[in-house]
């Protein structure tokens, strides 16, 4: 018997038997709750690099236990601090929520978070040196070009580079 949960009466329609005809019986309904069945859904850990978004497709989560048969879990709603392409290097909160799908009425969910890591994104820098300098044993200012790669947009930085030994002559490019 698969009874969603709530109050259910039993009604008692008749009795018979041998013997019975000696009796007046008195037929009385009864009632017996079905309580919804606890379920822990643990949000997963995810990994993401500095720069890149994070959209929840609303199956990142585990269960403690299988799901009734014919119930399923179509979506949780997810947020997390750390979902944003800018959020900064470190550990976030990922708050599940809001389970639902056919027979999420018939449970009582319990949701534990998981964890988002956002890791350093790699940033390229290449020095590219003009080809034409020749050694003559004297120190010789020159221009460089610099080409850097995986800056993301709005992004604070400087670039700071040194052309010869002396660091009091040292460049700085806002």
């Amino acid at each position: 018997l698969k009874a969603q949960v709530g109050d259910h009466i039993l009604t008692l329609h008749s009795v018979s038997g041998l013997g019975l005809e000696n009796y007046q019986i008195k037929l009385i309904n009864s009632i017996f709750k079905v309580n919804p069945l606890t379920v822990t859904i643990t949000a997963n850990n995810i990994q993401k690099e500095y720069g890149s978004l994070v959209t929840f497709d609303g199956n990142e989560f585990t269960l403690d236990k299988p799901l009734i048969v014919g119930d399923t879990i179509l979506y949780v709603i997810f947020k997390s601090a750390g979902s944003p392409a800018l959020a900064s290097v470190g550990e976030y909160n990922i708050i599940p929520s809001m389970a639902y799908g056919a027979g999420s009425m018939n449970y009582d969910f319990q949701y534990l978070p998981g964890k988002m890591t956002v890791l350093k994104k790699l940033l390229k820098a290449k020095l590219i040196a003009p080809s034409y300098l020749v050694y003559n044993a004297q120190t010789k200012d020159f221009r460089a070009e610099l080409n850097i790669t995986g800056l993301e947009q709005n992004s604070d930085y400087y670039i700071r580079y040194a052309n010869n030994a002396d660091p009091a002559k040292s460049s700085y490019t806002p």
